[in-house]
C-alpha cells in the first residue's frame, strides 16, 4: 500500500502516525518505508516481523515515526509492504494513517 505524494514543508517535526494489528501465524513482516523521489529509492524506516498481538480481540498498537530525516520533502511518499510466511493464517491491518506535526521528543 503506498500513499499519494504528501508535501511536509509546513511541519517543524513531521511525523507518521498509525495504529496496527498483527495477528496470525502466516505474517512474516510488514516494512514501512519512505521515499522522496518519486519511488525510485525507498528508506526502511520501521519493521516489524511475525504477529505482535495474540489474540484477533487484542487492542491495537499505536505507532510514532520519526520523519525529521525528510523534512522539507515537497513529494514524500510512504509504503507498507507486507511479506506472508505462508498461505492463509494472517491477518495485518493498518488504520488512521496521518502525516502531522510530532511529539518534540520522540
Amino acid at each position: 500500500m503506498t500513499s499519494p505524494q504528501v508535501d511536509i514543508t509546513p511541519l517543524n517535526n513531521p511525523a507518521l502516525i498509525f495504529w496496527r494489528h498483527f495477528y496470525g501465524g502466516q505474517i512474516d513482516s510488514i516494512r514501512v518505508e519512505v521515499t522522496t523521489d518519486g519511488g525510485l529509492t525507498w528508506t526502511q524506516v520501521a519493521g516489524y516481523f511475525g504477529q505482535t498481538q495474540t489474540s484477533s480481540t487484542d487492542p491495537w498498537i499505536q505507532e510514532v515515526i520519526d520523519l525529521n530525516p525528510f523534512a522539507g520533502a515537497t513529494g514524500l511518499q510512504v509504503r507498507f509492504r507486507a511479506t506472508s510466511a505462508g498461505c492463509c493464517s494472517g491477518d495485518a491491518a493498518i488504520d488512521d494513517f496521518q502525516i502531522v506535526e510530532g511529539p518534540a521528543c520522540f
